[in-house]
């Protein structure tokens, strides 16, 4: 579920696990970046220096301390401009490919692959990033240090999660209301929109749509500078059109008629809900995000 109580559960078990190392090594502190006091741009400078310490110092920290640094990054790196992000994991990468080969009795490869994929592709994850797990899973599925399954996993997802990035235009297609009209994505062409696919009778999804509720989001709505798209993507239509009433009237609540939405992979829906915010140019600026960070993307833009 995408809710507060995942976000929470999620934070209590990524932040759990066993210890390693002798007692000594639980004194030893994350070598965290520090940015210079002249830096003038603090958040990025330790985006893309998080690492730095870590790889040239090599301390044996605790895995809890390790995967609470992990996730501090993972929130830095979310915040800063896409660019920047991707510039960071590739950095991040750099330090990886360089370090375990000159390593191999240690297992980093394997504890920080598992820590991408948990925090930035896990659908459940409230930090998920399929932007920033792009450059990740290009260097998984080439690198020797992968296993033959490891590429195998990447490639086959690879087509997947660079669909409808970050920056792209949208794909388009046309969604049927309950009346029988039939309107194109395109075709709305408000300031911005909320497109979230989702199901009836979906526990994960009636939260969020309780998050949409929220009274700045229906105040841009009410003022028209906001579409909120609910988008029914599955074919048991007559299921759809007993629960639409689920959805608030000033929607605009929909299904794909058509069934092109999975049938012609326009749009990678690896969980429900699934929620994308458009500019009025249709250009993704948020791509799968939970309801709370869509505050702090609309304002970032």
């Amino acid at each position: 579920m995408r809710d507060r109580i995942v976000i929470f559960l999620f934070l209590c078990v990524f932040f759990a696990g066993c210890r390693s190392g002798n007692g000594s090594s639980e004194k030893i502190q994350f070598p965290y970046a520090e940015p210079p006091s002249l830096c003038s741009n603090p958040t990025e400078y330790v985006a893309l220096h998080f690492w730095d310490r870590y790889f040239a110092e090599c301390p044996e920290i605790s895995t809890i301390m390790l995967k609470e640094a992990f996730a501090k990054y993972a929130q830095v790196a979310g915040t800063i401009s896409l660019e920047r992000g991707i510039e960071a994991q590739e950095q991040f990468i750099k330090h990886l490919a360089s370090y375990q080969p000159e390593k191999p009795e240690d297992s980093v490869w394997n504890t920080f692959i598992s820590l991408q994929k948990a925090v930035f592709f896990s659908a459940n994850s409230p930090l998920r990033n399929e932007d920033l797990y792009v450059p990740v899973a290009e260097y998984i599925a080439k690198s020797p240090l992968s296993s033959e399954e490891e590429r195998a996993q990447a490639e086959s997802i690879l087509p997947f999660i660079r669909l409808n990035g970050a920056g792209s235009k949208a794909a388009n297609f046309s969604i049927t209301f309950a009346n029988g009209t039939k309107r194109d994505l395109y075709s709305f062409d408000t300031e911005y929109i909320i497109l979230m696919f989702s199901n009836v009778g979906c526990d994960a999804c009636k939260n969020e749509i309780e998050k949409l509720q929220s009274v700045p989001l229906r105040k841009m709505v009410a003022e028209g500078r906001l579409s909120i798209i609910t988008v029914y993507p599955d074919e048991d239509i007559a299921e759809w059109r007993k629960n639409v009433a689920d959805y608030p009237a000033e929607w605009c609540n929909g299904y794909d008629s058509n069934h092109t939405i999975i049938s012609e992979s326009l749009y990678y829906l690896r969980a429900i809900p699934s929620i994308y915010i458009l500019d009025k140019d249709k250009r993704v600026l948020g791509k799968d995000v939970p309801a709370e960070r869509i505050f702090s993307i609309l304002l970032k833009d």
